[in-house]
C-alpha cells in the first residue's frame, strides 16, 4: 500500500544534554576522534562491499556508519553503561572480538595489539563483574552476559558517533540537524541508492543520512525499534505497524560466463535456462530478492537444476565468473558489480519484475523522511 505522507514519526532522538555527555564521553575516553578515510577500492585489507563504496564514492555518507547495524538501545540505557565505569574504547574493543569471535581477528581490526585488546576486555569484565567471554583453545564465544552486552554497546557507539557528528555539524552551521537511519539488504540497486540520497543531501542540507546494512529481519526489527526511519527490502508483508510499498520494479536478468553457449544470443528465455545449472540465493537468508526468484523460477519448472546457493549478491556473481552456473538478479543490482567475463542476457518470458519495497513504521513522517520517500519513488 502507498506510504502516507504527513507530519514528525516518532522516533528515539538525541536530547541536547545527550549529545553533550556522549561528546564528552568520547573526548574523554577515546581522544580526538580520527577522521577515516574513504577506502580505495584497491585497498583490500579495508574490505569495503559494493555498497559501502558506492555510498562513500557519491560522497553521500558518513563511512564510519557503514561498519555495523546497531539497532537496539535507548538513551536510559547507554548512560547505565558509561556509569558503570566503562569507557567507550574498552566497548570497542569488546565489540571488535565479539563480531569476529577471534581475538587476533579483533585486535586487528580495532588496530591494537593482541595483548593490550585482551587487557582491556579483562578491564571491561572486572569492571562489570561478569565474564564476558567463554574462550577455548579452539573458539572464542559470548556468554549470555557477552550477548546481552553486545545489543548495548553497539546502540551506546552508534550514539557515541552520532553525537560526535551532530556537535561538529551544529557547531559549523548553526543550524538544527536531522537524521535518516536506513536500513538495506543485500541486492538493493546500490548505485540507484547513492544517486537518491545524493538528492537528498542536495534539497536538505542538514541531513545526514546513516546506511545499515543487513537482513530484512533485522531491517524490520530496526523499524519496530525505532532505530531506523526507514528500510529498503526486497520482501514485504510484515505484519501490523509496517507500512510497504514497492517502489522499484526492475526486470530479471541472466547473469552467465561470457563463454556460455547462451552468452551468443541478446535475449533468452527462463525456459531456455531452467535446466541449466543454477546459482540462486538461501532460501533462509531474506537477501538479493531470493522468494521472488524463487517463485519466478519454479513458474517455468518445479525442479530446477539448482547447483548452489549464496548469501549475497557479489558470492553469487563469483561463482557465475567461476563456471557454477548461471544466476538471475536485475541490471541495476550489477551497476556496482561489473565484472569483466561475465554476461548478462535479459530474460524475454520473465512473467514479472523483480521488487524493492520501502518500508517504514506506522505513523506519522517528518519532512526528511517524507522527502526520501517522495524521491525514492521516482528515481532510476
Amino acid at each position: 500500500m502507498p506510504l502516507g505522507l504527513t507530519g514528525p514519526i516518532p522516533r528515539i532522538s538525541m536530547k541536547p544534554i545527550l549529545l553533550t555527555v556522549f561528546a564528552v564521553i568520547l573526548s574523554a575516553c577515546s581522544g580526538p576522534p580520527a577522521i577515516e578515510a574513504a577506502p580505495s577500492p584497491s585497498d583490500a585489507s579495508s574490505r569495503v562491499n559494493p555498497l559501502c563504496y558506492a555510498l562513500i564514492t557519491a560522497g553521500t555518507v558518513d563511512y564510519t556508519s557503514l561498519k555495523t547495524p546497531q539497532f537496539v538501545g535507548s538513551e536510559s540505557n547507554l548512560l547505565t553503561l558509561t556509569g558503570a565505569g566503562m569507557e567507550l574504547r574498552h566497548l570497542r574493543h569488546f565489540v571488535a572480538v565479539a563480531e569476529e569471535l577471534h581475538y587476533t581477528r579483533g585486535a586487528q581490526r580495532a588496530g591494537i595489539e593482541q595483548s593490550p585488546l585482551s587487557r582491556s576486555i579483562k578491564t571491561l569484565e572486572r569492571r562489570l563483574g561478569v565474564v564476558l567471554f567463554d574462550r577455548t583453545r579452539r573458539s572464542t564465544k559470548l556468554t549470555p552476559a557477552g550477548e546481552r552486552l553486545l545489543v548495548h554497546a553497539r546502540a551506546l557507539l552508534a550514539s557515541a558517533d552520532e553525537a560526535r557528528i551532530d556537535v561538529r555539524t551544529a557547531a559549523a552551521s548553526g543550524d538544527t540537524i536531522s537524521h535518516l537511519h536506513i536500513g538495506i539488504c543485500d541486492g538493493v540497486p546500490f548505485v540507484r541508492l547513492a544517486r537518491l540520497i545524493s538528492k537528498i543531501k542536495l534539497e536538505i542540507h542538514i541531513v545526514i543520512i546513516h546506511v545499515h546494512e543487513a537482513s530484512v529481519a533485522r531491517n524490520v526489527e530496526g523499524l519496530r525499534s525505532g532505530f531506523l526511519d526507514a528500510a529498503l527490502t526486497p520482501e514485504s508483508g510484515y505484519g501490523k505497524g509496517i507500512l510497504s510499498e514497492a517502489v522499484w520494479r526492475d526486470p530479471p536478468i541472466a547473469l552467465m560466463p561470457s563463454g556460455h553457449p547462451l552468452a551468443g544470443k541478446k535475449r533468452i528465455k527462463l525456459s531456455g535456462i531452467i535446466k541449466e545449472p543454477l546459482i540462486l540465493s538461501r532460501p533462509d537468508t531474506g537477501l538479493s530478492q531470493q522468494s521472488q526468484i524463487e517463485q519466478l523460477v519454479r513458474t517455468a519448472s518445479s525442479t530446477p537444476n539448482i547447483v548452489s546457493r549464496t548469501t549475497t549478491l557479489p558470492v553469487l556473481v563469483t561463482l557465475v565468473l567461476a563456471g557454477y552456473g548461471i544466476g538471475i538478479a536485475t541490471a541495476a543490482q550489477l551497476e556496482a558489480v561489473k565484472v569483466d567475463g561475465i554476461a548478462l542476457r535479459p530474460l524475454s518470458d520473465a512473467p514479472t519484475d523483480l521488487k524493492t519495497w520501502l518500508m517504514v513504521r506506522e505513523g506519522t513522517l517528518n519532512e526528511p523522511l517524507s522527502r526520501f520517500i517522495e524521491r525514492a519513488r521516482t528515481i532510476t
